[in-house]
């Protein structure tokens, strides 16, 4: 029973450990690795800064809004 349990998570742990840089994807059809550009690429986009200032401009616009909507609205 244990040695069950044990070969299933040796084959769950197979599934789950990544692959390496495919080097030749016809001897590896089955199961291939990443391409090396997907592991080695640099990442020259800068959208990471674009959102780091962009979240909290907007979260403050909408709560400038919902703050100017309850002070009107509440007079009603």
């Amino acid at each position: 029973m244990e040695n069950k349990e044990h070969e299933e998570l040796n084959e769950l742990n197979k599934k789950h450990t990544p692959n390496p840089i495919e080097t030749d994807y016809e001897a590896n059809k089955e199961n291939p690795g990443p391409g090396k550009e997907a592991v080695t690429e640099k990442n020259d986009e800068k959208a990471g800064k674009l959102q780091h200032w962009l979240l909290p401009i907007i979260i403050a616009v909408l709560l400038i809004f919902w703050l100017i909507y309850k002070a009107v609205f509440k007079a009603f």
